[in-house]
């Protein structure tokens, strides 16, 4: 295998165990809300923020899914800024 390809995988493996802690953080945060018992006390805000964080994870994927039907540079380009804005905001 190539240094490349290896390099590519690498870098794909890290990016799938980055959104899976992320992904686990945002079922941790959900369940301490929904344990705590306090419905209504959510902040709108957060609320906001967590469905956009979702809608983020779900372009992610998607790019990540077509990424092999579709070779574009731009597509590659906006799933890796898409990645980094996510783990800014987390």
């Amino acid at each position: 295998m190539k240094a490349a390809q290896k390099d590519r995988i690498l870098r794909n493996l890290g990016e799938r165990v980055h959104l899976l802690y992320q992904d686990m953080d945002r079922h941790r945060n959900a369940l301490s809300f929904l344990l705590e018992g306090q419905p209504g006390s959510g902040n709108a805000a957060c609320s906001r923020e967590l469905k956009l964080k979702a809608a983020i994870r779900d372009a992610i994927g998607v790019l990540d899914q077509s990424r092999k039907a579709f070779k574009s540079k731009q597509l590659e380009t906006l799933r890796i800024e898409l990645t980094q804005v996510l783990a800014e905001a987390e």
